[in-house]
């Protein structure tokens, strides 16, 4: 789980929660709100990394200075002890933001809930004038390198966040994993055949013949007539 806490003025705090498998990532959850540091924003938070069973969170710690995961870590012992590390950094954010999303858009590696895109389509019922702009989907539609570009970049930042962790995992060579799973089939392949192969051998010994009318495959057997 990535946590991009809040800023000044209307920003929002968001989170997003990022399976990797093979070097492709899946959205689980993307959320923010407007209410900052509030306790109940902390705790849902905290119930959220429980109901997905987070193993690690990373937090922005470009504001506050590490005051974000000091205020966390109380509910997150309450609901789900896991540790918590804070990021910094120093590019432009436009900038930032394109150099991580766009290597693993453009190589179709990122994929998302459809659940999480219905609740995203929400944001427009519950907030018609700023709605949109909050959505995940709006942001990663209109994401460019020119500064400004977004009026609100918290939910795309918190995926950035998330994603950025998994650069070692990104650079994973998918074919090399594609090979390796290719190879594991084979041996559980030849394990079967042959594992067959000693229950025919086994059977005759017992006066039991391979049925021949399977093309090869011993499979069957049927009892030798006396």
């Amino acid at each position: 789980m990535s946590v991009d806490p809040a800023g000044r003025g209307r920003d929002e705090l968001a989170w997003c929660v990022l399976a990797e498998y093979g070097g492709n990532f899946t959205v689980l959850e993307s959320g923010g709100s407007t209410l900052g540091y509030d306790d109940v924003v902390l705790e849902h938070v905290a119930k959220t990394a429980k109901k997905w069973g987070v193993n690690y969170v990373i937090a922005e710690s470009n504001m506050g200075d590490g005051m974000f995961s000091a205020l966390l870590k109380p509910h997150l012992l309450r609901h789900h002890p896991v540790s918590i590390e804070e990021v910094r950094h120093s590019l432009r954010k436009e900038t930032r933001l394109c150099d991580t999303l766009g290597p693993i858009i453009q190589q179709h590696r990122l994929s998302i809930l459809a659940r999480v895109i219905k609740s995203d389509y929400r944001l427009l019922d519950e907030d018609p004038e700023h709605g949109y702009s909050r959505s995940l989907a709006h942001q990663l539609s209109r994401l460019t390198d020119e500064r400004g570009c977004l009026s609100h970049d918290d939910r795309i930042d918190a995926l950035a966040i998330a994603l950025a962790y998994f650069v070692e995992a990104a650079a994973q060579d998918q074919m090399r994993t594609q090979i390796e799973r290719s190879s594991q089939m084979q041996r559980e392949d030849m394990e079967a055949w042959m594992s067959e192969q000693e229950g025919a051998v086994d059977s005759l010994a017992l006066g039991w013949r391979p049925n021949l009318s399977n093309h090869g495959a011993y499979g069957g057997v049927k009892q030798l007539s006396v």
